[in-house]
């Protein structure tokens, strides 16, 4: 008889799915429950304290899909792409290595990586987004390489598709993975170049048979092979990597020595990245160990964040420090702080 397993979940994207997160070893495991009273905390990054203030006594598993560091104060457990370690309460997980939990990916991923059809490559290049960075360096590398060649904006940002169109990933026909299918090359700015942070994207380059250009964390090419990769920070200017990316678009045969390497370099291994997660989330419902203390409250850390923003709002408008006194002692004993 599996072991019981009562959650509830908190900040996770639309459409989310217990199994996007969990491999299949865990969910056979054990049976898996949904609950008003749960005994684990599921949490991602689109939460709101003050929500899980309905939880008190869950243990609090957080799951990184976005920049956010580890923050053990309040929660028991992290899954993030930082390189470092904790104990037993951190494991180091790429967001991308979430799609080799699908059975259903895994399958997709071996299948075009044996069946590469130069034929099949009618576009020269996709740029896949929904916004810019603070920085503008995705608009900018867009204008630069759509000077040489067209390139393929299938996102809602930049979008030159027929009718605006906008792929998916997630839709039933995988617009994406057919537009990045016909494309050679793939753009890939990752949001932020925080050490480590490496997402779905360059993965799904790779699924596709694109050679992705990446701009991102130096940390990837402890991941990536540079056989498979064009990594924009090898280069001095992007007009120098575009030089070389003209390079390749021009010669078929370095193009299919590209398609046809190793994504990973030889010293890292997929499959014991997927192994230590196993392990580390079946350590985390075996043992139920929790590390926050239980008189923390994150209602508590709400009302103070509240009380310090209303304190920095007070000093903006530059009224006596009296009054602010006044007003703090007055809303400090109101709130319970």
């Amino acid at each position: 008889m599996k072991d019981v397993i009562k959650f509830n979940t908190i900040g996770f994207w639309e459409g989310f799915e217990l199994k996007q997160i969990l491999p299949e070893k865990i969910l056979n495991r054990f049976d898996f429950e949904l609950s008003s009273e749960p005994d684990f905390l599921f949490v991602s990054c689109f939460f709101r304290i003050i929500d899980i203030c309905e939880y008190p006594n869950a243990i609090r598993i957080f799951f990184s899909g976005e920049n956010v560091l580890p923050d053990f104060i309040f929660f028991d457990y992290f899954i993030g792409f930082s390189n470092l370690s904790f104990k037993d309460r951190y494991c180091e997980f790429q967001f991308f290595l979430y799609a080799f939990i699908d059975a259903k990916f895994c399958l997709y991923f071996n299948e075009r990586l044996n069946r590469f059809k130069m034929s099949e490559k009618t576009f020269f290049c996709d740029f896949i987004y929904s916004h810019d960075r603070p920085d503008n360096l995705r608009e900018k590398i867009f204008t630069l390489f759509s000077k040489y060649k067209r390139v393929e904006s299938g996102g809602s940002y930049l979008n030159n598709q027929i009718d605006n169109k906008i792929v998916d990933y997630k839709t039933k026909d995988n617009s994406k993975f057919r537009l990045l299918s016909k494309c050679k090359f793939s753009l890939i700015i990752e949001s932020t170049d925080c050490d480590g942070f490496t997402t779905e994207k360059i993965i799904h380059s790779i699924s596709c048979n694109t050679i992705p250009i990446y701009f991102g964390t130096n940390y990837a090419k402890e991941i990536f092979s540079s056989q498979r990769v064009i990594f924009a920070s090898d280069y001095e200017t992007i007009e120098d990597l575009l030089e070389y990316v003209s390079v390749i678009d021009n010669n078929n045969e370095l193009y299919v020595k590209y398609i046809n390497s190793s994504p990973f370099i030889k010293s890292w291994n997929l499959q014991d990245k997927i192994n230590s997660y196993e392990t580390f989330l079946e350590n985390i419902f075996v043992s139920k160990k929790c590390y926050v203390e239980k008189n923390y409250s994150p209602k508590k850390y709400y009302q103070e964040l509240v009380f310090y923003k209303r304190i920095t709002a007070l000093m903006k408008k530059k009224i006596p420090n009296a009054i602010i006194r006044f007003f703090l002692h007055i809303f400090k004993k109101k709130q319970g702080i």
